[in-house]
């Protein structure tokens, strides 16, 4: 946080892992801020949040902008109901905008099909990031899979398209890198997962390719338990779970359903050896949705299996930059988003891999 430019004040703010989202409390926040601060109050939603690196982010972003500054505070919300409740008192809150994280994504998404206003994406992907208010009226978007396409273009540099894919996980976070993968017209999607979560997911982009897609080629997407009897080096693998957060300690890597450590901690640096004697040798392309740590175990068997990996801080700094263009009405900037991507792989270069 210091080496963000962050004051102590800033930083005591920031690394609380809970406040009360009350008006008292903002009003209380508002005055130690005194006349720096523009009374643009933005938040993050979800459970756990102790481990999120978005405060700092956006509060970099709004103190890098203007002399004026909005303040984002880190809200942790202990249940669906209670976030429901949130959502339904949006136009009595002091609320610019809203960030959602894990697990309210999908539920944000159906009370805001409901009673809200959605975007394309947020429709086609089935889960919120992103909320703000415009004419009275809640808005949910998810720039979730944007971030991520940024994030891909500037670390790895390969193409997607026509590429095999396995992504482990069936969330709000798996779904945004399925539509990100639909869009890049990437050859196959498997997902690895539960066999009533995962088929939800196959089911829900099968049927949105047919019934909406018309523009692109139709991506045959499959669930597989059994993935590693027919995966192949040149896949492109993406860990779209909470395995290996810093927010789950306490599960264990190696009991994960379907643990997608399994394909290295099975194949190690022999997995080339894989490779039919038709094909040409390549070591698979790796990618964890998880930020912190910077390398979890995935990505360290990944890189020690000579993979090229790619951690999810540059997915987060993407999505927060696009989320605040819609809390204050900005129009977002590729030169920006790669001048911010280039501003944090100095600052957190041990981040990347």
């Amino acid at each position: 946080l210091s080496q963000l430019g962050l004051t102590s004040a800033w930083q005591a703010l920031i690394l609380q892992n809970k406040c009360p989202l009350s008006v008292e409390f903002t009003k209380q926040r508002f005055r130690e801020l005194g006349n720096n601060f523009s009374g643009q109050l933005t938040v993050l939603f979800g459970c756990p949040i102790s481990h999120s690196l978005s405060p700092a982010l956006h509060n970099f972003f709004n103190l890098g902008t203007s002399n004026r500054f909005g303040l984002y505070l880190p809200t942790q919300v202990e249940s669906e109901s209670s976030f429901l409740q949130i959502l339904q008192r949006w136009q009595v809150l002091p609320l610019v905008g809203a960030n959602v994280t894990s697990p309210f994504k999908e539920c944000a998404f159906r009370y805001l099909f409901e009673h809200g206003q959605l975007s394309r994406e947020a429709r086609a992907i089935g889960a919120v990031n992103t909320i703000w208010s415009s004419g009275g009226k809640l808005c949910g978007d998810n720039t979730d899979w944007c971030g991520w396409l940024a994030s891909w273009r500037h670390y790895i540099k390969e193409e997607l398209a026509g590429r095999d894919i396995v992504v482990f996980g069936a969330g709000g976070a798996a779904r945004a890198i399925v539509y990100a993968l639909i869009r890049s017209k990437v050859k196959s999607i498997t997902i690895v997962n539960s066999p009533r979560r995962g088929q939800e997911l196959v089911t829900y982009f099968t049927s949105w390719q047919r019934n909406e897609n018309s523009d692109q080629t139709f991506i045959p997407i499959q669930r597989c338990s059994a993935w590693l009897e027919y995966s192949k080096p040149s896949y492109v693998y993406i860990q779209a779970t909470v395995l290996g957060s810093s927010a789950f300690p306490n599960l264990t890597p190696y009991n994960w359903p379907d643990s997608p450590l399994v394909l290295f901690k099975e194949y190690g640096c022999n997995y080339n050896k894989k490779t039919n004697k038709n094909e040409t040798p390549t070591s698979p392309l790796a990618c964890d949705l998880v930020y912190n740590p910077s390398q979890t175990e995935f990505l360290r068997l990944a890189k020690k299996n000579g993979s090229k990996t790619m951690n999810g801080l540059g997915m987060l700094i993407c999505q927060a930059y696009r989320a605040r263009a819609k809390f204050f009405n900005l129009t977002p900037s590729e030169a920006e988003e790669e001048r911010l991507l280039n501003r944090f792989s100095s600052v957190y270069s041990q981040n990347m891999n």
